[in-house]
């Protein structure tokens, strides 16, 4: 089964607003701007693994559909890990400027891992009869992040006196 070209896009720009659900509509604002510039700080902090790797399964699908969608270019791996870098990017810096996140070069990193994690997925299972498989769980996988993110969004707002729960 080959997929034009429009619902190649659309299968794109649905990963990138599941993305800016879960990294920007689904927090609440603080009162602080922060930026975390050295690289590879939260790597050696076992704090922030889970982390770490919440933000690569969060870019694998649009890797995945940006190699579908680039998939008749020479360059589809570096298009396709230039366009999540430019994602991860723009995502980084509105977390900054709405202060709805930290701007972490960390994240610009595990992102792009992620994306690259998305490509050898489809490089994988580009065969007709598996790729339309795995077109359906990596749409399934964007909707189970929409629900976990809707989830953790209500349990924040959920507080006791002057506490926020959050998962």
């Amino acid at each position: 089964m080959e997929i034009d070209k429009k619902n190649r896009v659309t299968l794109v720009l649905f990963a990138v607003l599941v993305i800016i659900h879960v990294t920007l509509l689904s927090r609440t604002p603080t009162l602080a701007r922060e930026i975390h510039s050295k690289p590879l700080w939260s790597f050696f902090n076992p704090r922030y693994w889970k982390q770490i790797i919440l933000n690569v399964m969060l870019f694998v699908p649009l890797g995945f559909f940006l190699a579908c969608l680039f998939s008749r270019s020479k360059r589809m791996i570096i298009q396709s890990i230039a366009l999540s870098f430019v994602v991860s990017l723009l995502v980084e810096c509105a977390q900054y400027y709405t202060s709805r996140g930290t701007a972490d070069i960390d994240d610009l990193l595990t992102n792009c891992i992620g994306a690259l994690g998305g490509i050898l997925v489809w490089k994988t299972f580009k065969e007709k009869n598996k790729f339309r498989i795995s077109v359906f769980l990596f749409c399934s996988y964007l909707l189970c992040c929409i629900a976990v993110s809707f989830f953790s969004f209500e349990i924040s707002c959920c507080s006791e006196g002057n506490r926020s729960v959050s998962v």
